[in-house]
């Protein structure tokens, strides 16, 4: 439900730029996916597997991750 609600408001708030028209579809299901995975199949590993510093160690990494994405977005 959370990949769909993300792929939606992706699609809402993009560009319409007759030249981004596959893009503005491609990003929001690739990020819904990823979003999907890591909170579905990653996340209730990660807490029941770690100590409480690992787990905020995973959960920095995965903020890390997500700034990344961000700023590679903000500069193409």
């Amino acid at each position: 439900m959370g990949a769909l609600l993300g792929t939606f408001f992706g699609l809402v708030f993009s560009g319409t730029d007759a030249d981004s028209k596959v893009v503005s579809w491609i990003i929001p299901f690739t990020a819904g996916g990823f979003i999907y995975v890591a909170t579905v199949n990653v996340l209730p590993e990660l807490l029941t597997k770690s100590s409480f510093k690992m787990l905020l160690l995973e959960f920095g990494a995965m903020i890390a991750g997500v700034a990344c994405m961000y700023v590679i977005a903000l500069n193409e």
